[in-house]
């Protein structure tokens, strides 16, 4: 958690958002596109980067914020930061 945290200031500082994209499905979900990713973050954010999670993803959540989506699957995290 005080990783994600560290990490999140970073990447706002840099004028970035943050995402937290912990998915479930492991690597044969994301060969046929139908992981699902529970996200945490901005919704500003989540929208911008919406279209390359459902590449990989049939089911793409926003949670809630920062470490909502973590809390689900954690241990299986893929995070993402967005450029504004």
């Amino acid at each position: 958690m005080k990783r994600r945290s560290v990490l999140r200031r970073s990447c706002g500082r840099k004028g970035g958002s943050w995402i937290d994209a912990p998915v479930s499905g492991g690597q044969v979900g994301a060969e046929a596109g139908n992981l699902t990713i529970m996200c945490g973050g901005e919704e500003v954010a989540f929208n911008r980067v919406r279209p390359v999670l459902d590449v990989v993803g049939e089911k793409v959540t926003l949670m809630g914020e920062s470490g909502a989506g973590a809390g689900d699957e954690a241990g299986k995290s893929a995070h993402r930061c967005a450029d504004h």
